[in-house]
């Protein structure tokens, strides 16, 4: 049964410190009588943020809590540090192997909100992939150009991992 993967950040290429990326593994959320597990205190407005002018793709690094077939990836981006790209990699580490590869398992971008006055929830479908393993990468690329983004920073509000055990 898909459910919740809880996670840790191992690594993180680039934060505010008001921001940190630890900030990801917040709280439930409830929402129309539906549980969603995005990890964000709403009224505080805590998220992640990199720092200023990072350099890109911003490395962010999930460590699951156990080795899982991921079947689902939701992101809910900033309204107006605006990643415009984010590539997903999935690390299964368990083999004594030297070599340690991470396999890309697609990317997605959002739009890029000219308004600057809502933020947009990807729900990324890998139920159709082997997306097994215990880590999941992500690469967040450059901002759009926005007048409030003065410092070129990116943010995600929020981050979900749904999947389920593997044998």
């Amino acid at each position: 049964m898909t459910s919740r993967q809880e996670f840790t950040i191992k690594h993180c290429s680039s934060e505010t410190p008001s921001f940190p990326s630890k900030n990801l593994q917040g709280k439930e959320w409830l929402k129309s009588g539906c549980k969603i597990w995005l990890w964000l205190d709403w009224n505080s407005g805590q998220a992640w943020k990199s720092g200023e002018f990072p350099e890109t793709p911003v490395q962010l690094i999930c460590q699951l809590k156990k080795r899982c077939k991921v079947n689902k990836i939701q992101m809910l981006g900033h309204q107006y540090m605006i990643p415009q790209k984010v590539v997903l990699f999935i690390g299964d580490f368990q083999q004594n192997s030297a070599k340690n590869v991470w396999r890309k398992i697609g990317f997605f971008t959002f739009l890029e909100n000219p308004l600057e006055d809502q933020r947009e929830l990807k729900t990324i479908n890998l139920s159709q992939h082997v997306a097994i393993g215990q880590y999941v990468k992500m690469e967040i690329y450059e901002p759009y150009n926005k007048k409030s983004n003065l410092f070129n920073k990116v943010a995600i509000d929020a981050i979900n991992i749904l999947g389920r055990g593997s044998e």
